[in-house]
C-alpha cells in the first residue's frame, strides 16, 4: 500500500493491494475518513466500482462497471 498518515489517522491519496492485487482499491482520506472518489478493482486489475463519498464517509453513490464477455 501507498499511503501518509496524519496524526496516525490515512491521510489524503491512498492505493490498496499493487502487488498482490488483492482488494485492489484508491482514493482519498481526510483524517482517517474516506471521502470523494475510490475506485475498486478485481484480481486481474479490471475496475469493478467507483464509489463517492461524503465528508462523513457515507457513501453518496455508487456506480458498478459491467465486464465484456470473454469470446
Amino acid at each position: 500500500m501507498i499511503g501518509n498518515y496524519d496524526g496516525g489517522e490515512p491521510d489524503g491519496y491512498w492505493k490498496y493491494g499493487m502487488m498482490s492485487h488483492y482488494q485492489m482499491r484508491e482514493g482519498s482520506y481526510n483524517k482517517g475518513t474516506m471521502t470523494v472518489l475510490w475506485k475498486f478493482y478485481d484480481a486481474d486489475g479490471e475496475l469493478l466500482a467507483r464509489q463517492w463519498y461524503d465528508d462523513n464517509g457515507e457513501v453518496i453513490k455508487s456506480k458498478f462497471v459491467k465486464k465484456k464477455k470473454k469470446k
